[in-house]
């Protein structure tokens, strides 16, 4: 994904958070915000899907998510995300 000014220091509001994971997504990547049994939060485009062939339709997802990526809370996930797509 191409580099952008987006900084993981900046204090971002909530609304910036989810237009940065959408604006991903329109440039090909495919974020998905995940979180787990234990409250735990994550944003992964590592996995697989079935093609969808006339979407919106039902699919079946598996995603890949390393230990370190979970966060305790959306907003770290969201800056994780962040730091590591934009500046990795």
């Amino acid at each position: 994904m191409p580099k952008k000014k987006v900084s993981a220091k900046k204090v971002y509001t909530d609304t910036e958070l989810l237009d940065i994971l959408e604006k991903a997504g329109k440039r090909g990547y495919c974020p998905a915000l995940l979180n787990d049994d234990a409250g735990h939060w994550a944003v992964s485009g590592e996995g697989m899907q079935n093609v969808p062939i006339d979407p919106p339709c039902d699919i079946h997802t598996t995603f890949f998510v390393e230990k370190s990526q979970w966060k305790k809370t959306v907003r770290e996930a969201i800056l994780a995300f962040i730091e590591d797509h934009y500046h990795g």
